[in-house]
């Protein structure tokens, strides 16, 4: 029987949750023109003490932003935007835009990760922590290393006793 996780919702509209969430979601994206709208700049004649103060007030606004529009309800997806790529083979990327979607998709990942973590089987590599494309291929023929029999090679000299 699979077991019932209570609560989830409590757990996943707080704002330390959105906040944990804004930090992965802003990794390697700095010069992203949504995280630049969102962090702010600098003003003439300002110090940086009053630019952290006055930039974490404006990330609180807009992460209380998000909490507001999915308690009410307000929340849509937001439209994909493509991108095509051929590495290695021609593909479509679908891309979400940092805000809000891409935000409230790790919001959500923080809580329901570690619970898939726990009914995935271990040799599940495909999107997940620490595991991956990578890891899977070595793990693979580390195991078949080691399932394989040892052979006893003879030599030349092995025969002529």
């Amino acid at each position: 029987m699979v077991k019932r996780h209570n609560n989830l919702w409590e757990k996943f509209i707080t704002y330390e949750n959105f906040r944990l969430a804004f930090q992965k979601a802003i990794r390697g994206r700095r010069s992203n023109s949504h995280v630049r709208k969102i962090l702010g700049r600098i003003r003439k004649g300002e110090t940086r003490e009053q630019f952290a103060i006055r930039r974490e007030k404006r990330i609180e606004k807009f992460l209380r932003h998000i909490i507001y529009m999915l308690e009410t309800g307000q929340f849509t997806t937001s439209e994909y935007k493509l991108r095509q790529i051929r590495d290695p083979k021609p593909r479509t990327l679908y891309i979400l835009p940092l805000y809000p979607d891409r935000i409230i998709q790790h919001a959500l990942m923080n809580i329901l990760q570690p619970i898939w973590d726990k009914l995935l089987i271990h040799q599940s590599y495909a999107c997940r922590l620490n595991k991956g494309q990578h890891k899977c291929p070595s793990v693979l023929a580390q195991g078949v290393r080691h399932a394989a029999p040892k052979r006893k090679f003879r030599t030349a000299c092995s025969h002529t006793r």
